[in-house]
């Protein structure tokens, strides 16, 4: 059951790369974009509450990684796309994708 589980998962992520690479006319694939979901969830909820994504932390959040030289080119360079697309979507939508992750 478990594997069912994670296709599941894995079917909402690929939707959502999808709509992204068709929104911001990228050419991320999965693997890539799991990946980058996946920092942009782990910087995110080190710093902010998991329960629920705001666009508005996402941005302090980006500001914040561009101060830290270690990290902030790479987080930048590996975010922006999807800090456009994230504009385009409902909250049902960041609900969707946020639990997933």
């Amino acid at each position: 059951m478990k594997t069912y589980i994670n296709k599941s998962n894995d079917e909402i992520i690929k939707k959502h790369i999808a709509n992204m690479n068709e929104f911001c006319i990228e050419n991320i694939d999965f693997e890539q974009g799991k990946e980058q979901l996946q920092m942009i969830y782990r910087y995110y909820v080190k710093r902010f509450s998991s329960d629920e994504i705001s666009y508005k932390n996402l941005i302090i959040l980006k500001d914040e990684m561009s101060r830290d030289v270690n990290i902030g080119e790479n987080y930048n360079k590996n975010t922006s796309h999807w800090m456009k697309y994230f504009v385009s979507c409902s909250g049902s939508e960041w609900k969707e994708l946020w639990q997933t992750l």
